[in-house]
């Protein structure tokens, strides 16, 4: 399958099972909000000021909490939405895929059951993703608190830290664009088959990798992750707009205005442009990564065939004992 006929199938299902999606995932974008506002709002203005404007260790170190808390409260509240998301979709993209009649409760009830394990896949995947940014940012780090302690005449050193750090930024991002592209199935191959997160990973790579004459999948991936950023930044956009024009903010505002709750409410209708991007695009990711990891197994296990056999056997016990 070319990149533009998984998205098309993707659409397909989406049209077919796209209430069932969104109704047991709401909760879910709730929480992937949570991140995502955390890490806008609050983490990454935290990194352009600093109450300590002389001290580089204490910027070092203010640096260093604001990345942690990223890391570890608003990556989890995200993945913890994500991850749920994910469970549903798969699950009933799969019976889209396999010609099953999808039972949006079975999923919900399947969901629950593997939740579990697709957190810790999505843990997994999130500090793997993130590993060379984070080394790159100690050493860093580490660069300016030696260039502070130290004199001139011993400045190599720290600003050989810098400079090793600044490269292995770039080389950061490259790790996070390659685990993003080829353990991109791993959701999938954690709910499918029941792995844990490092055999989830592995089978993924395996899946997406060109093999003899047969191409990779990652580019079908990165071609999705490109088209549902695209259709989220013009869905935001157009939400925006629609609001700033029609002057809602204001009208919320006067509507609420003297209740006890009134900021909280402004801040809540402030985020449902964003809301609404999660809450409707995610289900299409997670939707395309079922899609992939069935054409990959097709293309490279002989998926269909098994399961045509399977299908033969099925029905030929069940007419040998007919009367």
């Amino acid at each position: 399958m070319t990149s533009g006929e998984v998205l098309d199938t993707a659409l397909r299902a989406y049209r077919q099972l796209g209430w069932s999606y969104l109704r047991l995932t709401v909760v879910p974008a709730v929480f992937c909000l949570g991140g995502i506002a955390f890490v806008l709002d609050y983490v990454l203005p935290s990194f352009a000021v600093t109450q300590h404007a002389g001290d580089i260790g204490a910027q070092v170190a203010e640096a260093a909490t604001s990345g942690a808390l990223a890391l570890f409260l608003g990556g989890p509240l995200f993945l913890l939405g994500m991850s749920y998301t994910c469970a549903v979709v798969v699950h009933l993209t799969a019976d889209f895929m396999m010609g099953n009649v999808p039972r949006p409760e079975v999923a919900a009830q399947a969901a629950r059951n593997s939740f579990g394990t697709l957190v810790s896949v999505a843990f997994r995947e999130l500090l793997l993703s993130c590993s060379g940014i984070i080394v790159s940012g100690l050493l860093m780090g580490l660069g300016a608190l030696l260039s502070q302690a130290t004199t001139s005449d011993e400045a190599a050193l720290p600003g050989l830290l810098v400079l090793l750090g600044s490269f292995g930024l770039a080389g950061g991002c490259g790790i996070f664009l390659y685990v993003m592209a080829m353990h991109a199935l791993a959701p999938a191959v954690a709910i499918l088959e029941g792995v844990s997160g490092k055999a989830a990973g592995k089978r993924s790579t395996y899946l997406l990798k060109a093999q003899a004459n047969k191409p990779g999948g990652a580019g079908n991936l990165l071609s999705a992750y490109f088209y549902i950023f695209f259709a989220g930044a013009i869905e935001w956009m157009s939400l925006a707009g629609i609001s700033a024009a029609l002057q809602l903010d204001r009208h919320v505002a006067a509507l609420f205005s003297g209740m006890p709750l009134q900021g909280l409410i402004s801040s809540a209708f402030g985020l449902l442009a964003p809301f609404m991007v999660v809450w409707t695009l995610l289900p299409v990711w997670a939707a395309c990564v079922t899609i992939v990891y069935y054409e990959r197994r097709i293309r490279l296990e002989g998926f269909d065939i098994e399961v045509l056999a399977a299908e033969i056997d099925q029905n030929s016990r069940t007419s040998r004992f007919d009367v």
